[in-house]
């Protein structure tokens, strides 16, 4: 009766930290594949827009410090949680009122803000109640990736304002941000139910803790080709939308062959667990970078098209194997008082400062590599835009091969679960 009681806890904490994940990535899903579509609709330039967007890299940059410190030294990482959520879901629907780019602008980024903490956050807090962090991880994480599947349809159904759904006649690409406030909303109210996460308090600030990794050879070349393989993910969105366009894909389509990147990184992680116990942390991280190589080398020599569906496929690989993995990796090499400031540290590395120079140099490449074309003026030179991230790739595959080396035995298993109050 213990052990079966033990394992209803453990099936009932799986199951609310993986419905925490679909909310916390389902948010981000709702709006930022459509709200540039309303943006230009209200005539904003392609600047303007390209800056309400930066919000989000900008913000990953500064903000997880703020919550990863908070989580480890003042309140519980849920109630940092439910504050954020709860103050995200108003600056979504205050900003889905305006059409003003001086005032949305200012509540975009401050949503950012409030926003990118929780992804540190939401990792934290998986870690610290997962029984079995290498088997678990994968499993509760893929429900991330479907969320952002079934909000980006969710979106789609109701902009295609089918009849049976009340109030869907008048819908418009603006409705996302309204979305998006709703299952804020929803998450800050679901976060009362997660498993407590008090703040260790430990001897020293917990910030200058997480920096202390930079120490260990293996940490620093890890989180280094972690950044320069980040540079690479806005050369897929939204060049990669571009790229198969130039290959005779209809804009209707472009959705659904680049959402083959989402399915195979569902795979990916459920495979995740089963590949580091098979090959190794190691080689399953060579893996994850050889795929973006290799995806990046496919979409350079322009096909043929078999290939470049296989590449697509290989989004799984890039995310899961790389980034997901490098997730927990810092949380083993953590000490319990930092695990939420260095979980800050990854985002920080990757989705802030890596995607900010990603989106400077896939602007800058969209611009500088262009050929003539009979008809028009100018066309990208997607084989010299793609060289370069397959290039990158490669090297970053090299660097890691020689210089990293996997810590044995584990430094830090994870926490128990914890039954304190919030």
């Amino acid at each position: 009766m213990i052990e079966q009681a033990s394992a209803r806890t453990s099936a009932e904490r799986l199951t609310l930290l993986s419905a925490m994940l679909f909310l916390q990535h389902a948010v981000l899903g709702a709006w930022a594949p459509l709200y540039q579509l309303h943006l230009r609709d209200l005539n904003f330039s392609g600047a303007q827009i390209g800056a309400i967007y930066a919000t989000l890299a900008i913000a990953s940059i500064f903000a997880p410090w703020i919550g990863g410190q908070l989580a480890d030294r003042v309140m519980s990482a849920r109630r940092v949680m439910i504050i954020c959520h709860a103050c995200g879901a108003a600056l979504l629907w205050l900003a889905s009122r305006s059409n003003q780019y001086e005032e949305i602008l200012p509540l975009m980024a401050l949503n950012a803000f409030v926003y990118m903490p929780t992804m540190a956050l939401s990792n934290t807090i998986v870690f610290r109640n997962l029984a079995d962090r290498d088997r678990e991880f994968g499993i509760v994480r893929l429900w991330g990736t479907a969320s952002w599947i079934v909000a980006a349809l969710a979106m789609g159904l109701w902009l295609s304002r089918p009849g049976w759904i009340p109030g869907a006649a008048n819908a418009d690409a603006g409705d996302c941000l309204r979305f998006a406030a709703i299952l804020s909303a929803l998450l800050a109210v679901f976060s009362l139910a997660l498993p407590p996460t008090p703040p260790e308090r430990g001897p020293r600030p917990a910030v200058l803790g997480a920096l202390r990794l930079l120490r260990d050879r293996s940490t620093a070349v890890l989180l280094a080709v972690s950044f320069f393989l980040a540079v690479g993910i806005p050369f897929i969105y939204p060049l990669g939308g571009l790229f198969l366009r130039s290959l005779g894909v209809s804009d209707a389509a472009v959705s659904p062959w680049m959402s083959i990147g989402q399915i195979g990184e569902i795979a990916a992680f459920l495979l995740l667990a089963w590949a580091v116990r098979r090959w190794g942390f190691k080689t399953v991280f060579l893996i994850g970078i050889a795929s973006w190589a290799v995806r990046f080398g496919v979409w350079s020599a322009g096909g043929p098209w078999p290939l470049i569906v296989l590449s697509l496929s290989l989004n799984g690989c890039c995310y899961a194997f790389v980034f997901g993995l490098g997730q927990m990796f810092v949380d083993q090499q953590s000490d319990p008082d930092t695990r939420a400031s260095v979980q800050s540290l990854h985002q920080v590395v990757t989705f802030g400062a890596g995607m900010w120079l990603g989106n400077v140099l896939a602007g800058a490449s969209l611009d500088f590599f262009q050929r003539a074309a009979p008809g028009l003026a100018s066309t990208p030179d997607f084989a010299s835009i793609f060289f370069w991230p397959a290039l990158g790739a490669g090297l970053c595959f090299v660097v890691f091969a020689l210089f990293f080396r996997t810590p044995t035995p584990t430094v830090n298993p994870p926490a128990a679960p914890t039954d304190q109050p919030l």
